[in-house]
């Protein structure tokens, strides 16, 4: 994906094989789930959009499971979209 441009949001939803979120340690978990949303990033091929890190289809379940932590502790879907994109930082409290 080129620099600057926007990626569209992918509706991240639970999946039977998504790895489960202790919701009463979730902010926790927010410093690994932090490093799985920036880590496991799209990178669109002729045969579709792909994990940069482990070449699952994108959004991967560690991707799914940090989005579904950060908001678990308390982030918008917004923030979390701008973290992992390296657009914005992780909302204040949170490191």
């Amino acid at each position: 994906m080129a620099v600057g441009a926007v990626r569209p949001v992918v509706p991240v939803v639970q999946e039977e094989q998504d790895y489960p979120i202790d919701l009463e340690n979730a902010e926790r978990d927010a410093g690994l789930a932090q490093w799985a949303v920036r880590v496991h990033q799209p990178q669109d091929w002729p045969h579709g959009r792909f994990c940069v890190n482990d070449r699952a289809r994108w959004p991967c379940p560690l991707y799914r499971w940090g989005f579904r932590v950060l908001l678990a502790a308390g982030w918008s879907e917004a923030a979390v979209e701008a973290y992992a994109t390296g657009s914005g930082p992780p909302p204040a409290g949170t490191r």
